[in-house]
């Protein structure tokens, strides 16, 4: 991994982004950038009123990751704040 960079994975309810692995993003990147791409390639139509999951706390995509408290290798849940009967939880990387 370059100096800087952090490793990210978006999980949501349509899907994974990337689909397999992590992407290496800059760590001084806001978190909506990786959230932005997540969106289209999953093809997500509406995300009004989602909320941004790691480890067992939420975050502020508008933030960047370093922000955030956020290195390393991450996996981001980003999801309804409650859907199917339930909160969303995270999964730890």
């Amino acid at each position: 991994m370059k100096p800087n960079h952090i490793e990210v994975q978006v999980i949501t309810t349509s899907g994974a982004f990337p689909a397999e692995g992590f992407d290496e993003v800059p760590i001084n990147q806001p978190v909506k950038v990786q959230l932005v791409k997540a969106q289209r390639e999953l093809d997500i139509a509406s995300t009004d009123g989602w909320v941004v999951v790691s480890g067992n706390r939420e975050i502020d995509p508008s933030k960047s990751y370093a922000d955030n408290g956020l290195s390393g290798r991450v996996k981001i849940d980003w999801g309804p704040r409650e859907g199917a009967g339930g909160k969303v939880v995270a999964r730890d990387a």
